[in-house]
């Protein structure tokens, strides 16, 4: 058989000897034409899957503290007899602050023990909104070549120093004034708290009078208190700073031992006696005091308050609960009085000086001496034997002081 084919553009013939069967079929595509229906059936296309989402970094929490920053700064010199302006700041607790309030004061940097150089800059200075500025007048007298400024906070319990101050009488020569620093609110943390530990935390103290507890009524002028504390709880094996006041104390005062947000450092208003400032706490302290009516009135009621800040190096991130880091004890209230009078005692009679002579004796009779003459008394009470004769030429009641001192010269 013969077969024809014919094409045009979209269609094409098919036409077989004695019989023409004529098709239409979809042509073969062109590069530049759009396709026409085919047999083959349309293939619906997959859209590629969404990427998978990417969890955001985690941002570590902001870690709370305390700085110093010396805002007169000449590259920490201060001048003898010049005032300087510090401020003293919280950092990372949040703009919701509890009140608090703060000791500054000045130390030799030579000093381990961080002894506090008198006058302090502030003692239970309270800090609005987390901050306090003190201007400091630097004594004339102060025998100090290099300084620092130690701080601590009672509420959250915070200690900070400041970098080394160099203590001058004269200044640098004058520059350009240097811009003021501007500080910026300090952002809240971006994670609750941790939980405070199962075990309760206590600064354990104990105050007596001889062998009593301070717990009487009255307690005289001149009395010594002894006082010894520790820390008892999750706390027991942490140090610390220790700061002691005599506070005067109302009719309705009670004892307290707990967190120092419960009982605030402004508690001991007004302060009647600092007994130790910010001093060393090493899981143990003893201490005395000596009641003294010329700093206390007597007739006034006081009570002994502690504070400790504890040393957030010596402690585990279970602590960490602001206020576990500042503990409070507060003593009951006593009374001063005055002395007791001691009882009278008899008068010791004054001792007897013997005034008789050593050399005296009777005319030719060395034996006969001052106790001779003064030996016998006769009924009457008198003394014969002092109206003898001496070999010296004297009479006994002459020489003789002591023993004839009851005779009557005749």
């Amino acid at each position: 058989s013969i077969v024809f084919q014919l094409r045009d553009s979209t269609t094409a013939s098919v036409e077989v000897t004695g019989t023409v069967l004529t098709a239409v079929f979809a042509p073969t595509p062109s590069p530049t034409l759009a396709p026409v229906a085919s047999a083959v059936p349309d293939v619906v296309e997959t859209p590629a899957p969404a990427p998978a989402p990417t969890r955001p970094p985690t941002v570590s929490p902001t870690e709370g503290g305390l700085k110093i920053v010396l805002l007169d700064d000449d590259d920490g010199l201060w001048v003898l007899g010049a005032t300087h302006t510090v401020l003293v700041q919280l950092t990372g607790i949040g703009d919701d602050l509890d009140t608090t309030y703060v000791d500054v004061y000045l130390y030799d940097a030579a000093d381990d023990a961080k002894t506090p150089v008198e006058p302090v800059l502030a003692e239970g200075a309270e800090m609005t909104d987390g901050a306090v500025e003190l201007a400091y007048d630097v004594p004339n007298s102060l025998d100090l070549t290099s300084a620092r400024l130690r701080a601590i906070e009672y509420t959250y319990g915070y200690v900070a120093e400041s970098d080394l101050i160099t203590l001058s009488s004269s200044s640098r020569p004058t520059t350009a004034p240097a811009v003021q620093p501007t500080y910026l609110p300090s952002p809240a943390p971006t994670t609750a708290p941790p939980t405070l530990a199962p075990t309760t935390s206590r600064l354990a103290a104990s105050l007596t009078v001889g062998a009593a507890d301070l717990d009487a009524a009255d307690v005289e002028d001149g009395t010594e208190i002894t006082m010894a504390f520790a820390f008892s709880g999750q706390l027991e094996r942490a140090s610390a700073v220790l700061t002691l006041r005599v506070c005067e104390a109302d009719d309705d005062h009670v004892r307290f031992n707990g967190e120092a947000a419960d009982s605030p450092y402004s508690s001991c208003d007004p302060v009647a006696d600092t007994i130790l400032l910010g001093s060393a706490f090493d899981r143990t302290f003893d201490t005395t005091y000596v009641v003294d009516s010329g700093v206390l009135s007597v007739g006034s009621s006081y009570y002994i308050r502690a504070d400790t800040v504890i040393d957030r190096d010596d402690a585990t991130p279970t602590w960490a609960l602001q206020n576990t880091y500042s503990l409070a004890f507060e003593s009951a209230a006593f009374t001063v009085s005055f002395a007791a009078t001691p009882a009278p005692t008899a008068p010791t009679a004054a001792p007897i000086v013997n005034l008789d002579s050593t050399s005296w004796f009777k005319t030719a009779e060395p034996s006969k001496d001052c106790a001779w003459a003064g030996a016998y008394v006769q009924d009457d009470g008198t003394l014969p034997r002092c109206d003898a004769k001496g070999d010296d030429g004297t009479f006994a009641y002459e020489s003789c002081i002591t023993s004839c001192a009851d005779f009557v010269v005749p």
